[in-house]
């Protein structure tokens, strides 16, 4: 489990900058979280990986596509 920020969200892909590197067709869950406390979990799968330097640390920007999509409501 890893935090991750998110750069863009679409309808049909999603990209964002992570510590770790994804797989090209990797699948894994991403849980967008809002600021009223609602969100959803992504089912995304690896599409393609840039690495890019932030605050001088090594990163990746991962572009992912949007397999399926579950929302959740605030509490």
């Amino acid at each position: 489990m890893q935090d991750v920020v998110i750069e863009e969200l679409r309808d049909t892909d999603v990209t964002v900058i992570a510590a770790m590197p994804v797989v090209q067709g990797e699948q894994m869950l991403l849980h967008v979280v809002q600021e009223d406390g609602g969100g959803a979990t992504l089912v995304v799968q690896g599409l393609e990986r840039r690495p890019v330097v932030v605050d001088g640390q090594l990163r990746h920007r991962l572009r992912m596509r949007i397999v399926e999509k579950h929302r959740s409501e605030s509490a």
